[in-house]
């Protein structure tokens, strides 16, 4: 961690079944990405948003819990963690849902000359979603798109 990442408060953590869940707004969240942003490190940081189902997920497979424990913001994507989160960590979390976090984080780029790479999805899903961003946001920036093609996972897949 760089000195201008923002590491979670441990109050503000949520731990559920195994699993730390930062609690944030949507204004803590935009925070974390500028500080990644500014931070100039080469390396990619990830985002799980983690609901009930991927609790349960995690606490039947140990791989798919480390997946959320690796991720640099484990966000709360679900009304029963944000109650309780509210209840007993942070009274302004949010949830962050992936749709409504999209477009937030769409609107706040443009502020922000931010720039978004689209990627997975069906085939013509990224150009999609950048119509969709530029019908809303017309100063969103989309530097590119990839959805790769499906295909079968392997062994090779999950490492």
């Amino acid at each position: 961690m760089t000195s201008n990442e923002i590491p979670p408060r441990p109050e503000t953590v949520l731990r559920i079944l195994g699993i730390d869940i930062d609690c944030l707004s949507y204004g803590a969240m935009m925070d974390r990405f500028d500080a990644w942003i500014q931070s100039g490190s080469p390396r990619a940081f990830s985002v799980a948003l983690i609901n009930v189902n991927c609790c349960v997920s995690a606490l039947l497979d140990p791989n798919i819990r480390r997946v959320y424990q690796e991720a640099d913001l484990r966000g709360l994507d679900g009304m029963p963690f944000l109650y309780l989160a509210r209840a007993f960590k942070m009274r302004e979390a949010d949830r962050l849902y992936a749709p409504d976090m999209m477009l937030k984080l769409a609107e706040y780029s443009a502020q922000r000359d931010y720039r978004f790479f689209l990627y997975g999805g069906a085939e013509d899903a990224p150009q999609a979603m950048c119509n969709y961003l530029k019908s809303r946001y017309p100063d969103v920036q989309i530097v590119g798109m990839y959805s790769p093609p499906f295909r079968q996972i392997g062994r090779a897949s999950c490492r």
